[in-house]
């Protein structure tokens, strides 16, 4: 009775045993408690392929290559059970030899390992897929990762050399490599036979011998991948020259015959819709078709343009030269006696895209155009200015117009005073420029944004200019209106006294008046540099960041004050400035957001393009600057300051004298006998606006604008 009960236990075990699956040294039971699932009926061509006579599909098998024999093997359990047995090793041979040119099966490993190691793409060291590298002298795929590294081998293999007179009874690299598992086993083997001299001799010598075989083996087998390599990308090579051929026949019969001779197979056939190993069939054509006519049509485009530019461009480099020419001519009286800029607002590029001078500059490509040649559109110089000045006057209405629609029909809109346009590039600091100066703003960030748009004469003149870093001619669509701005410059003019649908620039520069911020103005004390501005400074003020969702409440100095301090700008503009900050932002509520904003635009693009309505915070973008050097244009104004004592100083707080360079803030008090110089004697300063100043600061005080904006 014991004797039966431990030949239950002894036979439990071995199926345990023999259920347990060994990896390494870990051991994981394959038995399941839960109940298994039905295996999956074959679906297809091979659905009823094991109902054909075992002799039939041994034929079937017997004809297959090694690759379809492994993967035959791993279709279901039936057929990797008659697969893997040793009774089916014939099968695995013949599908070896039935593998062109592929070598024999090495001693030292099983053919289906050999099938693995050839059509699998594990690695063998931590299975990670695509692996290309195949190690044939250890007979293993590593990645870049699991390759063995250098190992200091000099001391074993002196031992084994001593004793043996083998020199390396392991395979080395030329890097030094030696397989680590090959080399424990031979160190295990080597310490185990200590002291068995003929038995070490003899398991070096059989080592040695393996590594000749498999450095010939490996040999042969690189060979075999080389020229399966070489054959593939040929058979790849004549499948993308049938393809390239059926795209062509499919866009000659789409009407492109004209585009596919102009272009050339070379360029065409780079194009990822073509560069494919795959023959084409109507089911891709139609995938492919509307990608491959657009790049058609494009690089047609692109050719054209190309051989025009190469004919154009030389009557540029000529026109540039007359072009200088026609400013030495010009008489200021011609156009607008009172404008002395009026032909150097025009740039070289404006010229060229008018019918007179393209006439000469477009001509055919055997013409031979010479300077004279642009003689004939000399007379015609007052005519081509005033049309273009007209052109752009229109232009720029109607831009304005469609930005602010509340104007009367009877009011030309490039002449009132909140008729002013920006740079549509956010980094540039054109900002608020009134007609006619937003003709002389030619952006030089434009230049970088010139695209391959067409092969049109106007195209092409674009993409020379940028190419001679020329300004490109003048178009409203590179200025836009502020609408926000307007807003603001409206509640300005009506702080001046002025009806802003119908007061010009004219009349506000022409009245000289001069202001402070009273929102600025309510947090100083009566000590305090106030700054003054004229209406065209306080349009920059306005716009600061702490100003612009509302606008300034604006407070109007005495005309005795503003009298002074008007000559004291006078004398001050001789003095060179400091450089200056645009703000610009950057979206970060999304990786992909690179563009860059001013802040109305960046409100626009968060509400259309991520959903915020709200007011943005610190999180959704980032603040930057662009530095501006300019000319001293008083953009921050002048400092007035009202004392106790009767006087009234006048002061410009950031004008640098010293060091423009670094931007340094220092007060430059000019005198009048040392304006140059940027010197101002206060005690001069005072005596010259010996006015009742206690009078007049009591007085600007105590108004309702000043007093409302303190209270807040």
């Amino acid at each position: 009775m014991a004797d039966d009960q431990s030949n239950d236990k002894c036979v439990g075990s071995s199926l345990v045993a023999s259920a347990t699956l060994v990896t390494g040294n870990v051991s994981t039971l394959a038995v399941n408690s839960r109940p298994r699932k039905a295996a999956r009926k074959w679906r297809g061509p091979l659905e009823r392929l094991m109902e054909l006579p075992l002799e039939v599909l041994y034929l079937v098998i017997e004809s297959l290559e090694l690759r379809d024999v492994l993967n035959l093997a791993r279709i279901d359990k039936a057929f990797r059970n008659m697969l893997m047995s040793r009774r089916a090793r014939p099968f695995w041979q013949a599908a070896i030899a039935n593998t062109p040119g592929l070598p024999s099966c090495p001693p030292n490993m099983e053919e289906p390992q050999y099938a693995h190691l050839l059509f699998d793409n594990m690695c063998h060291g931590c299975g990670r897929g695509n692996t290309s590298k195949i190690l044939f002298h250890w007979g293993v795929r590593y990645c870049k990762e699991c390759l063995p590294p250098q190992r200091e081998l000099a001391h074993l293999f002196k031992e084994v050399l001593q004793e043996t007179g083998v020199a390396k009874p392991l395979y080395v690299t030329m890097d030094g490599q030696v397989h680590i598992r090959e080399m424990e086993e031979f160190r295990q083997k080597w310490e185990a036979l200590e002291g068995d001299g003929p038995g070490r001799k003899k398991l070096a010598e059989d080592n040695a011998k393996q590594v000749v075989l498999r450095r010939t083996h490996a040999s042969t087998c690189n060979q075999w991948k080389a020229n399966l390599g070489y054959a593939r990308r040929a058979e790849n090579k004549s499948i993308r020259a049938a393809r390239l051929a059926a795209i062509k026949e499919r866009l000659r019969g789409e009407g492109y015959t004209k585009e596919l001779q102009v272009i050339g197979d070379a360029i065409l056939a780079k194009q990822s819709f073509v560069n494919k190993p795959t023959p084409l069939t109507d089911r891709s054509w139609h995938a492919i078709r509307t990608d491959a006519i657009r790049f058609l049509e494009q690089e047609h485009t692109v050719k054209i343009r190309r051989v025009r530019e190469g004919v154009v461009r030389p009557n540029v480099v000529m026109f540039l030269k007359v072009y200088d020419e026609w400013l030495q001519a010009w008489d200021p009286n011609w156009y607008d006696p009172g404008d002395l800029k009026a032909i150097h607002r025009m740039r070289p590029a404006d010229f060229l895209v008018m019918d007179e001078v393209r006439l000469v500059v477009d001509a055919p490509a055997g013409c031979i155009v010479f300077p004279g040649n642009f003689e004939y559109a000399r007379p015609k110089l007052l005519d081509m200015v005033v049309r273009w000045y007209a052109q752009q006057r229109e232009a720029l209405n109607d831009v304005f117009r469609d930005a602010y629609p509340a104007l009367p029909q009877d009011t030309e809109p490039i002449g009132l005073a909140i008729c002013s346009f920006d740079c549509s590039s956010p980094r540039c600091g054109g900002k608020f420029i009134h007609y006619p100066d937003i003709l002389d703003h030619r952006c030089s960030m434009l230049r970088s944004t010139v695209t391959i748009k067409g092969s049109g004469y106007v195209n092409v003149i674009e993409e020379s200019m940028a190419r001679l870093s020329r300004p490109l001619p003048w178009q409203a669509q590179h200025v836009r209106v502020n609408e926000r701005m307007v807003d603001h410059i409206c509640e300005l003019v009506r702080a001046c006294g002025y009806d802003p649908l119908y007061a010009s620039w004219q009349e506000l520069d022409a009245q000289g008046q001069r202001m402070t911020c009273a929102s600025c103005a309510a947090a100083t004390d009566q000590e305090t540099d106030l700054e003054v501005f004229d209406w065209r400074r306080a349009i920059h003020h306005q716009a600061e960041f702490m100003h612009r969702d509302r606008p300034c409440k604006w407070t109007m100095l005495p005309e005795e004050v503003a009298a002074k301090v008007r000559a004291f700008e006078a004398r001050l503009r001789e003095v060179p400035s400091r450089p200056w900050r645009q703000p610009f932002y950057r979206c970060k509520m999304k990786k992909s957001c690179w563009d860059v904003y001013d802040y109305d635009d960046l409100q626009a693009h968060a509400r259309d393009a991520h959903g915020i309505r709200e007011e943005l915070q610190d999180e959704h973008y980032e603040l930057c600057w662009h530095w501006h050097k300019t000319g001293n244009d008083l953009l921050h104004g002048t400092c007035v300051r009202f004392t106790r004592a009767g006087g009234v100083k006048v002061s410009s707080r950031y004008i640098t004298v010293n060091d423009v360079q670094e931007g340094e803030e220092e007060t430059a008090e000019v005198q009048d006998g040392d304006a140059k110089a940027g010197k101002l004697d206060e005690e001069t300063c005072e005596e010259d606006m010996e006015l009742d100043a206690s009078a007049i600061f009591d007085q600007w005080i105590s108004s309702d604008v000043f007093g409302e904006c303190r209270g807040s």
